[in-house]
């Protein structure tokens, strides 16, 4: 935060309610902080958030095994925080990758499971044009 403030301060406009947390719990912790209840504290603590941005879900959803079906994995991790974000009246972005198959349909191209694009009100797909 103080980086961007000395850095980029003309250029990103007024900072002061910008809030930049490096770690952040997963949702399956076992510390009673878990990731969803501590962005529900925030939101509660500061009612005028407009969007959250998490770089990257795979940074706080849940790790797995390998034995449970990865569309329910992947809609369970997201669903709750879209909930959570619709109650406070803000907005999300879960910064996440795509994988190396360029089909026609961009959901398709979502890494992972559809339980992730299932679970999100919207998809956007940003690539850097090669060449």
């Amino acid at each position: 935060q103080d980086m961007l403030r000395d850095t980029e301060a003309e250029s990103m406009g007024d900072l002061d309610r910008f809030d930049y947390y490096s770690e952040f719990p997963r949702v399956d912790d076992e510390e009673p902080a878990d990731a969803l209840a501590y962005l529900r504290r925030y939101l509660e603590r500061f009612n005028d958030v407009e969007l959250v941005i998490f770089d990257t879900l795979a940074d706080v959803r849940p790790k797995t095994s390998g034995n449970r079906n990865m569309y329910e994995v992947d809609r369970e991790a997201l669903t709750p925080f879209r909930d959570l974000v619709h109650e406070h009246k803000t907005s999300a972005i879960f910064v996440h990758h795509t994988n190396k198959v360029n089909h026609g349909d961009h959901v398709k191209r979502v890494s992972g499971s559809s339980g992730l694009s299932s679970a999100v009100d919207n998809i956007i797909i940003m690539q850097k044009e090669r060449g």
